[in-house]
Formats: C-alpha cells, structure tokens, sequence
C-alpha cells in the first residue's frame, strides 16, 4: 500500500522546508498546495476519518486501514499518543532549525563583513602599491642628484647632461604625485 504521508500538505510556516527526516517520518514538504487542508478523510475506505499513524509504514490510517492492513505493525498510535511521542522531539527539531537559520544568518552577516574588509584590504594594498612607485621614483631621482654631484667633480659633462634629462622627465611625475597628495 503506498504511503499517504508523504503527499504534500499544508504544513505551519514555522516547519517549512523542502525535506524533513526525523527517524524514519517522511515529510515531504517542496510544494504547497493552495487552499487545500492535511486530508482527515481516508480515500480508499469512503472517506472515513484519519484517526491513527503507522509509524512502521509513515502512513495516516483510518480505523479500516488499522484493522485490514496495520493490524500486525509494532508501532501505531493514535494521533494524541502520536503527538505526545514526539512533543518533545518536535519541539527540539524547531529548535534545531531555528539555531540552523541563526547560524546562517550570521554566516551570511560574517561573509558581508569579510567582503567589505576585503575590498578595504585590496584598496589599501593599491594605496600601497602607488606609495612604493612614488618612493621608486624620489629614489631614482635622489641617485640622479648624487651622480650629478660626483659627475661635477670629475667634469663628466656628458654624464651630467644625460642625468639631467633624466631628472627633468622625472621633475613632471614627483610633481604629479605631490599634488595628488594634496587633493
């Protein structure tokens, strides 16, 4: 006899989800039916009253299907015994659930602040990167100067006039880069 129990019903919004296994009960929950209500009536015996659950077979049982089908099953109750047998379960599951979705929704808060610290480490890693181009460059340039002073000791005038070229190409970056700093 397939199983009943594992049909979509309207289930409360607080155990929502697409698949629920707790000790071998099946809820199947990935749709809703609209206006529909958990069925009370049993299809195969004239819409009898569900009024027990085997839970050997996961299935709602109306009193025939106990007496015709169920009768040698370990494990069926009635829906108030049912109930009680899995009050307090039922409650750790939500409980369980609802510290599952904490602990997305920090995760999810955690992974936003990682993103943001990231770009702000990738922008201070570019400020870097720009800062150690400019000392480079004033390097350079304060090498130049002291190859310009030793050159005037020797009169290497070639010398000299190759590294004032230099400086002078140089001249328009240092400056670029100071009044970058000043905006």
């Amino acid at each position: 006899m397939p199983s009943t129990f594992g049909m979509d019903y309207d289930i409360p919004q607080t155990i929502r989800g697409d698949n629920l296994l707790s000790h071998g009960w099946r809820f199947n929950l990935s749709q809703e039916k609209q206006n529909s209500e958990f069925p009370r009536l049993c299809n195969e015996h004239k819409n009898k009253p569900y009024g027990y659950f085997c839970i050997d077979h996961q299935q709602l049982l109306c009193i025939d299907c106990l007496t015709l089908n169920h009768r040698k099953c370990n494990q069926v109750v009635n829906f108030k015994e049912g109930y009680e047998k899995i009050q307090n379960e039922l409650e750790e599951l939500i409980k369980e659930i609802n510290s599952i979705n904490e602990k997305k929704e920090e995760f999810k808060m955690n992974e936003e602040i990682s993103i943001h610290q990231n770009e702000k480490y990738l922008k201070l890693n570019k400020q870097s990167m720009k800062m150690q181009k400019e000392i480079d460059e004033l390097n350079e340039s304060e090498m130049i100067i002291k190859e310009i002073e030793i050159c005037k000791k020797y009169n290497d005038y070639q010398q000299i006039l190759i590294n004032f070229f230099k400086l002078k190409k140089l001249l328009p970056i240092l400056n670029k880069n100071e009044k970058n700093k000043l905006i």
